[in-house]
């Protein structure tokens, strides 16, 4: 798939698109020479890539909250975002009423795939006996391949 590298800047309602490139030298070369402009702030500014022409099943995102005994609490899916850049289930630690649970997204649109990658994560972090703990969740990486 062809990438398209976007230059952006600001943050929350300030937040722009400065320019789109077909490579990331022009991106970069872009940032540099518009930083010797006052208005330009490089610590608000980034270089995104993009896929153009996204396949239909990247379209979606499913998230699901599934408890420390495999319940799964809650499932839906959205659009995806489009400034989404990885391909890796996205997860965090949350906990309401009926304790602590694993918050996953999933980029599919098929429960049942999204329901078993979470109970693979799930099992993992069990067996890493880190469940619940959101600093060593941000740094797990031994997740089995699916």
């Amino acid at each position: 798939m062809a990438k398209v590298y976007v230059v952006t800047q600001g943050k929350y309602s300030d937040f722009t698109i400065s320019a789109m490139f077909s490579s990331m030298r022009l991106a970069e070369d872009y940032i540099h020479t518009t930083m010797q402009n006052n208005d330009f702030k490089p610590e608000y500014s980034a270089i995104q890539t993009w896929e153009l022409d996204e396949p239909e099943a990247n379209w979606f995102t499913t998230y699901v909250n599934i408890n420390r005994d495999g319940k799964v609490l809650g499932i839906y899916t959205a659009i995806s975002s489009i400034q989404r850049e990885t391909r890796e289930p996205v997860q965090s630690f949350a906990q309401d009423y009926r304790g602590v649970y694993l918050h996953i997204a999933v980029r599919t649109s098929d429960k049942k795939r999204a329901i078993k990658i979470a109970n693979e994560h799930r099992t993992a972090l069990l067996a890493a006996d880190i469940w619940g703990d959101k600093a060593q969740l941000e740094t797990f990486t031994n997740y089995p391949t699916t």
